[in-house]
This record gives structure tokens, sequence and C-alpha cells, in this order.
């Protein structure tokens, strides 16, 4: 029973200093004016990586993918109506959407995500198991403690 203490106090200090220290705060928050011609100036070198054509070819060939059309329907809009709207957008608008789509795949880190999550429980459960409040892994504690 005195070995369980231990293990308590070896794992529950630094479990709490690492729970208080996700609490704190680590800098103040800044803010300031952003003139517009810092919001413009990235979309206009957007604009120049890509023509204003080829970035709507990109976005009609995304637009004629299945998933993307079942998702249009999903959310009430149809592959035409999707196609008028696109075609209505201005060549900046069109050129980020095009970015967008080349840069986020879908489903990317999906496994990644899952993975961290299962570890993550696993690391708790394993420390749960140390300081006594569950059982639920018979290699923690040897047989000799369990009796």
């Amino acid at each position: 029973m005195n070995m369980l203490r231990r293990y308590r106090k070896i794992v529950a200090m630094p479990l709490a200093g690492v729970v208080l220290a996700m609490h704190v705060p680590f800098g103040a928050a800044q803010a300031a004016m952003v003139g517009t011609d810092e919001v413009v100036a990235p979309a206009a070198q957007v604009q120049q990586q890509v023509s204003p054509d080829q970035a709507r070819a990109r976005v009609a060939a995304a637009l004629d993918r299945e998933d993307i059309q079942a998702q249009l329907r999903a959310w009430g809009i149809g592959p035409d109506e999707a196609k008028r709207r696109i075609a209505a957008l201005s060549d900046a608008e069109i050129a980020m959407l095009s970015d967008r789509i080349a840069d986020d795949p879908a489903g990317q880190g999906v496994i990644g995500t899952l993975l961290v999550i299962a570890v993550l429980g696993f690391l708790v459960l394993v420390i749960t198991d140390l300081v006594g409040a569950t059982d639920v892994f018979p290699f923690i504690h040897s047989r000799a403690e369990r009796q």
C-alpha cells in the first residue's frame, strides 16, 4: 500500500503541474487596424500565380466530382446552381477558391487525429491505473500488490 501512495505522488504532482501550466496565459493579445491594401495584396498575388481561366477550370473540375455534388445536394444546392454561382465570382475570388481546393484535399489528417486521440486515451488510462483510480491494465500492477 505504501508503494501505491508513492506512485500516486510520483504521477499526481507532475500531472497537477501540467494541468496548471495549461491554464497560464502565454501572452497578451494584440490587435491593429488592417488597411485595404494589405488585404487585397495577397489576393492579387494569388491571381498572378494562376490565370483566371485556369482557376475556373480547376473549380469546374472539382464541381464535377461526385462527392462534391453529393455534399452540395445535402446543402440544398444543385450542381447547376453551384456552377451559376461560380460563374458570378470575380477573378480574385475564383483564384482564392481554386487555391483552397488545391491546398485542402478532403479527409486529410483524419488518421493522424484518430491516432492522437487513441494515444491520449491510452495515456489517461495508464495514469489512472498508476494512481489507483482504475484497474484497466493488468500489466500496471503486479499480482502481489493486488492481493
